[in-house]
C-alpha cells in the first residue's frame, strides 16, 4: 500500500474508533451508486460528502428563505429555518 493510501486508511480507522457504540461508522456507510475515482481518494468521510451535497443543492437554497420563527418585522428573533437546522445539528453533535 502506498503511503498516501495508508495515511487515508489510518485516518478512517481513527475516526471509526472515536464514535459511540450505537453510531454507524464511516466504513459501514452504504453507497447507492458507484463513486468515481476522485471520490475514492477523497479524504472526507462518506457522511460529510452527503452533507455537502445537501447543503449545496438547489432544493436547500430554496429552503433557506423560509422562516422558522416570525413575530414581527422589527423583532430580532426572526430566524431562518436553515440557520435553525444547522445550529440544532451543531448542538446535537
Amino acid at each position: 500500500m502506498d503511503p498516501k493510501n495508508l495515511k487515508i486508511y489510518r485516518l478512517h480507522m481513527r475516526r471509526d474508533s472515536d464514535i459511540g457504540f450505537k453510531a454507524i461508522s464511516d466504513s459501514q456507510a452504504v453507497r447507492l451508486y458507484e463513486e468515481d475515482i476522485e471520490s475514492k481518494i477523497d479524504i472526507r468521510p462518506h457522511f460529510f460528502r452527503d452533507v455537502d451535497r445537501i447543503v449545496h443543492s438547489k432544493a436547500y437554497a430554496r429552503y433557506i428563505d423560509k422562516t422558522q420563527v416570525f413575530f414581527g418585522v422589527n423583532n430580532a428573533n426572526i430566524t431562518h429555518r436553515s440557520l435553525h437546522v444547522i445550529l440544532v445539528s451543531r448542538i446535537a453533535r
